[in-house]
């Protein structure tokens, strides 16, 4: 959808994380700085059962969530109402 919108096609409802470099470079303009998704927003990583998970597999997804729990306190920062 990012590309979509950098081209151009229309409006799309882009979450900070993928947003904002495009936003500070003006690439993108935020036309609706209120308006908000509602609610939280998850990251999911989908795979066969547990049993039949490779341990590389459990590592990078093991990995990956330390990695979104520690942006996680710049996510919060970025998706806050405006005040």
């Amino acid at each position: 959808m990012l590309q979509d919108v950098r081209c151009g096609a229309g409006v799309g409802a882009l979450s900070p994380f993928i947003a904002d470099e495009v936003l500070e470079r003006g690439e993108l303009v935020r036309v609706s700085p209120q308006w908000r998704i509602p609610g939280r927003h998850g990251v999911y990583a989908v795979h066969p059962h547990r049993g039949l998970l490779p341990r590389r597999v459990q590592a990078v997804i093991e990995h990956l969530g330390e990695r979104l729990r520690e942006a996680q306190v710049d996510w919060d920062r970025m998706t806050a109402d405006p005040a």
